[in-house]
């Protein structure tokens, strides 16, 4: 959790030095700590997607088992 507090205190600083009241800016980094949850949590959703629908090209692959092909001699 150290790098979202890094990063929430870089937010913090930038907003300081517009025209936003404490509020707003407390505000503004609960949304973005949020949003960047979601963020995460939707890519780890499309990578395991992605991981499921790899499973039915693989089902298209040769099944051997150990030991059925003749060793390769170099």
């Amino acid at each position: 959790m150290l790098q979202a507090g890094v990063v929430a205190h870089g937010v913090a600083m930038g907003l300081m030095a517009t025209s936003a009241t404490p509020a707003q800016v407390d505000e503004a980094i609960a949304v973005n700590e949020v949003s960047r949850l979601r963020a995460l949590r939707a890519s780890f959703l499309i990578v395991a997607g992605i991981s499921l629908l790899s499973i039915f090209p693989a089902t298209r692959l040769p099944k051997y088992v150990p030991g059925e092909l003749p060793a390769e001699t170099s």
